[in-house]
């Protein structure tokens, strides 16, 4: 009985210890799997630009005293060659080494490979350790040496042009000129093993974060406000680095809108087009590319200077929204602007600024929350949640102060005996900040409603009277012109009236062709958009499901990048698990409220669908423009609304369910860093 009495308490006083070990253990095991699989070999990917593709003769064996010699020309940097090599031996042994040299023959960068892993008539990527970079078009020499082991035996060769190669040097062999030029490229792009450093410098700040993060939850027990905070600060910035630019949803389309506010900010007058620095509009030349390469544009780019600070009209379209979205992002850019900074020290900072701008909402949010605080943290640390935030979207933005106007309306339900006119006021400036923010969302509005009237000061209920009664009476006056502003006239609907509904739509069909399902063409064809309705429902209802919660990462489409699948799952079981009552807990909502928040969420839904069957060909039979993400500003309505009375939990599991929360979120976001670093290199 003493021995089990001393390893109870030696196992109560050294459980947080096993804990963090365990934590740690499982990072490094994650982090070495990543590293053997992607880093490893994502350290060595290069771009070539293939100089002479015309090779059909061989040279001469390379003499062990002597040397091949490729003059070139060029303005890239010179990371490297790449040779056709042929081995006239059935293995070769010994070293070929390369060097570039300029017009003078100085060596400006070596390197060198055992020729047992050349693989015969093929090339060979040869790459130096830092580049060469010419300034202007500047004369080069590739320069090959190979010293075999065994002298008279082993030899080594390459593949040239059967004939003189306009446009290039001849080459030299073993001190004689020939009209030849080599099969050979120059490696103009490499990752490089920076890469290596920058990654365990991440999973080190990763592992430490995890550490820190224990100690809070489960030995200082913070309040879940700073929990959230922390873990939104520091997960965020993994997401932020882990990410390179213009990965985000339509993130090159909010830092456009953030420059054009920045813009207005400098005086310069509003145009159909975004006026930006020279330097700013080909920062990201590899923009639209999803590889290895990208972390390379972000790293080398950060706190630099912009060179030329020329406007320039460029082809790039801002968002006409209110400015409040892009107020945070917009004021970073002027002031990077002021001090001359680069647009990528630009975009850098400007992620910053809204990761802590969501945070603090998010915060306050679950501050301000009366019960039930988790199920906001939990929401807040979703990964498609700090996907947003660390990137220049203002979705994110758009989520806490959603998050904040359901917090502020339950604490004025439950906790507060009296409503005054600030409270009113206060409630009052959350809907004119949510609304704008995208004007779907302003139905989300008719919650507050929940709020009793014996609350609120006697003119109130007046007040809310006469508002539903000019609602009402602009409804009717201004019904014509709203239905003509949709594009219902009888016109439109005898015209729509003789299109037929295709079955299928080819998948060479450009969306932006052909004639959309507008809600003339939906209301002569009720069945076909039933039917579509519920094909989309049947094809897509999972694919919304993860991409709500982060399953899926990334610009829609374009990039793919999936999450591990039972991190999906663990993320899904998290998020239902905070919404269960612990304890002696009830649920929050009772059932006219569930029933008034249920309508709410339909009128929003039914909103939603008359969007995306407006972005929808004609041609199709499936609702384009849904994204699980759009139903994050109305997830903890949602949650609220399907707690229930008879499934609780015994006690509260919030700490547990928030540091598990966190483990899956860094498992997210490495499952989209490998992804990356596995894109092929284009």
């Amino acid at each position: 009985m003493k021995i089990g009495d001393t390893l109870r308490r030696f196992w109560k006083k050294s459980r947080p210890v096993w804990a963090i070990g365990g934590l740690l253990l499982g990072l490094a095991l994650a982090s070495g799997w990543i590293y053997l699989h992607n880093v490893r070999d994502a350290q060595s990917e290069l771009e070539v630009t293939r100089i002479n593709e015309d090779y059909t003769v061989k040279t001469a064996a390379i003499a062990p005293d002597s040397e091949v010699r490729q003059p070139f020309v060029t303005d890239a940097p010179v990371y490297g060659g790449s040779f056709i090599f042929t081995t006239y031996d059935e293995v070769c042994y010994g070293t070929v080494t390369l060097e570039l040299q300029d017009a003078a023959g100085n060596v400006l960068a070596s390197t060198g490979m055992d020729t047992t892993e050349l693989l015969d008539n093929t090339y060979q990527d040869m790459p130096f350790a830092e580049a060469v970079v010419p300034e202007g078009k500047t004369s080069y020499s590739f320069v090959l040496r190979f010293t075999p082991k065994l002298k008279g035996i082993n030899r080594l060769g390459l593949w040239a042009s059967a004939g003189k190669v306009d446009n290039l040097l001849p080459m030299t062999v073993n001190g004689r000129q020939y009209e030849q030029t080599l099969g050979f490229s120059i490696i103009t792009n490499r990752v490089g093993a920076w890469i290596v450093k920058a990654y365990w410098a991440l999973a080190a700040f990763a592992a430490a974060a995890l550490v820190a993060g224990y100690w809070l939850v489960f030995i200082k027990k913070a309040p879940l406000p700073v929990l959230f905070a922390y873990f939104a600060m520091t997960l965020g910035i993994v997401y932020l680095f882990a990410m390179p630019p213009y990965i985000a949803p339509d993130e090159d389309t909010h830092i456009h809108s953030a420059y054009e506010l920045s813009n207005q900010m400098f005086g310069i007058p509003e145009d159909d087009r975004v006026w930006m620095r020279a330097d700013d509009t080909v920062a990201l030349d590899r923009a639209d590319k999803v590889d290895a390469f990208s972390y390379k544009t972000y790293a080398q780019g950060l706190f630099g200077k912009c060179e030329d600070t020329t406007l320039v009209k460029t082809d790039y379209i801002a968002a006409k929204v209110f400015f409040v979205q892009y107020l945070p992002s917009a004021l970073v850019i002027s002031a990077c602007r002021l001090l001359g900074a680069n647009y990528i020290t630009m975009i850098f900072f400007g992620r910053i600024v809204n990761l802590a701008v969501y945070t603090a909402l998010m915060a306050l949010a679950i501050h301000i929350m009366p019960r039930f605080k988790r199920i906001l943290a939990v929401i807040g640390l979703l990964p498609m949640c700090l996907h947003l935030a660390a990137s220049y979207n203002y979705d994110a933005m758009l989520i806490g102060i959603a998050c904040i106007f359901f917090a502020l309306v339950l604490y004025d339900t439950y906790e507060k005996p009296r409503l005054g006119w600030r409270d009113l006021l206060l409630l009052a400036v959350v809907i004119v900040l949510l609304a704008p923010m995208k004007m779907l969302y302003v139905l989300l509005v008719p919650f507050c409603l929940i709020i009793p009237a014996k609350k609120c000061p006697p003119k109130v209920k007046y007040l809310v009277y006469a508002m539903i009664a000019l609602g009402a009476v602009f409804c009717v006056v201004f019904a014509p012109y709203i239905v003509r502003y949709i594009g219902v006239t009888p016109a439109s609907l005898a015209a729509a009236a003789q299109k037929a509904v295709p079955k299928v739509n080819p998948l060479n069909i450009d969306y932006l062709v052909y004639d959309f399902w507008d809600m003339s063409y939906v209301l002569t064809h009720i069945t076909g958009a039933v039917k579509m309705f519920f094909y989309t429902v049947q094809e897509n209802t999972a694919l919304y499901l993860i991409q709500m919660v982060g399953g899926e990462l990334g610009e829609p489409i374009l990039n793919d990048l999936m999450v591990w699948a039972p991190a999906v799952a663990g993320l899904w079981g998290v998020l239902i698990l905070s919404a269960v009552p612990a304890g002696e807990e009830t649920p929050l909502l009772g059932r006219r409220q569930k029933a008034w928040g249920g309508l709410v969420l339909l009128a929003l839904f039914a909103a939603l669908l008359v969007v995306v069957y407006g972005w929808t060909p004609m041609r199709d039979n499936i609702l384009w423009g849904m994204q699980g993400r759009y139903w994050l500003p109305c997830l903890p309505l949602a949650m609220l609304i399907l707690q229930g009375k008879n499934l609780r939990l015994q006690k509260n599991i919030e700490r547990p369910l928030l540091m598990t929360e966190a483990c899956l979120s860094l498992i997210a976001i490495a499952s989209v860093f490998q992804n990356i670093l596995s894109q092929p290199i284009h």
